[in-house]
């Protein structure tokens, strides 16, 4: 048995983003059959936002809470473009990404951090051949280069995850891009904060502040404490 429930909505052009309720399934009639829950999660994407630097994705601060992303919802420099595939998440995917003769493309996703920590960064993406290396940067700082997995013959969906520390709370800038080789599609991102676990780092030298070994969390020790190593 299938119920169908119809939803009006508005184009609110001042609020971007996906609009996600749950849907309580109650009072179900007698020897109704539910199956393993009786809530579901509803989200309605917005089909035509962009996030800037003035409209940025906003990430939970529930660690392990996901918050997703289509890829063709960044901005994108260059030559990179999108390109609509059979099993892409959204309908489409960005493409162009890699270094070519004609030039380089790269694909910039501005997020709202509540709190600074470690995100990580569950890629989806699209690649046809092993040995592809996707770089990413964050707010213009040095870029990291990942090796992009191969798991099976031929052109293929996978996923990947990338773990991103974030220095500061509110508007950062990460960027995608290949400015040596080839490079992947990107189709979607899945972005969750990780529980805080801190192992703190003293390395060479004193004094009374340590960071943790992300780098992202500084303490200072009060009550006259010192480390000298």
């Amino acid at each position: 048995t299938e119920k169908t429930v119809t939803i009006n909505t508005i184009d609110n052009e001042e609020i971007s983003g996906e609009l996600s309720f749950n849907v309580v399934l109650s009072d179900p009639s007698e020897n109704a059959v539910l199956g393993g829950t009786t809530v579901e999660k509803i989200s309605i994407k917005d089909n035509d936002t962009v996030y800037t630097e003035s409209n940025p994705l906003a990430l939970s601060a529930v660690p392990g809470e996901p918050v997703d992303v289509e890829a063709e919802m960044m901005m994108l420099t260059g030559l990179a473009d999108t390109y609509e595939r059979e099993g892409d998440s959204g309908g489409k995917e960005v493409i162009n990404l890699g270094n070519n003769p004609d030039g380089e493309g790269a694909a910039e996703l501005y997020f709202n951090a509540p709190a600074k920590g470690v995100y990580n960064f569950t890629i989806r993406f699209f690649t046809g051949a092993p040995g592809n290396v996707l770089k990413w940067s964050l707010n213009g700082g040095e870029g990291t280069a990942v090796e992009v997995p191969y798991t099976s013959e031929g052109a293929h969906f996978d996923e990947m995850t990338i773990q991103v520390p974030v220095a500061q709370e509110g508007v950062n800038m990460i960027r995608f891009y290949n400015d040596e080789v080839g490079t992947c599609n990107l189709d979607k991102f899945t972005i969750t904060r990780q529980a805080v676990d801190i192992a703190w780092d003293m390395e060479e030298g004193s004094g009374s502040t340590i960071t943790d070994s992300t780098g992202v969390y500084t303490g200072t020790m009060t009550g006259g404490i010192t480390w000298d190593t």
